[in-house]
């Protein structure tokens, strides 16, 4: 070969290519596989959602050394969503980041109630910046629609140094914007009423068999 050196480097670049487009495309089936246009609604705890997140991400971030800190306020009120709708969120989220690469580094999950509010933080070590242009406005916009479907919105916060945070920000209150259908209540709990705001009281739960 006259430039080998030449043929590794298109090598390793057509090889980075493939796993990016390969990412997308794994991130948008699973969008697509789990959106559904009309979601059953009920009463959620983040926290309750995110400490399922974990579980599911917990042997791979052993597995690459990287270390996960949850730090979840409690007694933080329900919101009106469904939980395949906050996987959704924590999934895509943790897939934008991609932070599993061999290098070590951690996460902080963080959870805060203030002013009918609910924050939920991913305080990554790594940064947004590795990313293409095409991959981070592919996963942002991702991310914006699942919460615009909450009612909420995400801001992101990028420093070089320090890392990146990805912030969302869910209402107590929101518009209702779907049939009676859609809200499941436990048993002997009244069905709520269409109204143009509702507060999601702390005592009310899901059914149990509604959390696998």
């Amino acid at each position: 070969k006259e430039n080998p050196d030449l043929d590794t480097e298109a090598t390793e670049f057509i090889r980075s290519q493939v796993h990016t487009i390969k990412e997308i495309l794994d991130r948008l089936g699973n969008f697509i596989n789990n959106s559904d246009s009309k979601p059953k609604l009920y009463s959620c705890s983040i926290n309750t959602a995110i400490n399922d997140f974990y579980k599911v991400i917990e042997h791979s971030l052993k597995a690459d050394s990287y270390e996960c800190v949850l730090d979840l306020e409690d007694n933080i009120p329900s919101i009106l969503s469904n939980y395949n709708s906050l996987k959704q969120i924590l999934i895509n989220a943790f897939s934008l980041m991609n932070p599993l690469r061999g290098n070590g580094g951690g996460m902080i999950l963080q959870t805060r109630y203030s002013s009918e509010t609910i924050i939920v933080k991913m305080l990554f070590t790594d940064t947004i910046d590795s990313l293409s242009n095409e991959e981070k406005e592919f996963g942002l916009n991702i991310l914006k629609h699942l919460m615009n479907k909450h009612e909420g919105e995400m801001r992101i916060k990028n420093d070089s140094s320090s890392g990146t945070n990805l912030i969302f920000s869910f209402q107590l209150k929101r518009t209702l914007n779907f049939q009676p259908s859609q809200f499941i209540v436990k048993s002997g709990e009244n069905l709520y009423s269409p109204a143009p705001l509702a507060v999601i009281p702390s005592n009310l739960y899901p059914p149990t068999h509604l959390l696998s």
